[in-house]
């Protein structure tokens, strides 16, 4: 009786550690990527954006497609303003620092323009 209730309670420790181990694969899904650089060329008629990024020592540029859901945030010192699509585009020149998400497939889901940077916090030793 003991050696059945010690096989049915590691039986069922194994069948909950294979559930836990699918359960954080299943949450390690692939996010999509974020891509930062410079605007090199915007074309609101077709809803590409050109981008500037270093690779390693090397600049590559990246063309993305805007589509009419993309979210486009822009911010002007403390003001910031948010549109979608080709309208926000418009708002995109040349030479602005941008920062665009991208989903698992690669397709653009927001873009940041000239967001300001997050500041350090100051770490004291002691």
């Amino acid at each position: 009786m003991l050696r059945l209730f010690v096989c049915a309670t590691l039986a069922l420790l194994f069948a909950t550690s294979v559930t836990l181990s699918a359960d954080k694969a299943a949450k390690k899904k692939k996010k999509g990527q974020a891509v930062a650089g410079t605007v090199k060329l915007v074309d609101t008629a077709t809803g590409k954006l050109t981008v500037s990024v270093k690779k390693k020592k090397m600049v590559e540029d990246k063309e993305l497609t805007v589509g009419d859901t993309v979210k486009v945030v822009s911010f002007n010192g403390a003001e910031k303003s948010e549109l979608t699509g080709k309208a926000g585009l418009k708002n995109i020149k040349t030479g602005d620092k941008v920062r665009v998400q991208l989903d698992e497939t690669g397709n653009v889901v927001s873009i940041q323009v000239n967001a300001p940077k997050k500041p350090k916090k100051n770490k004291t030793n002691k």
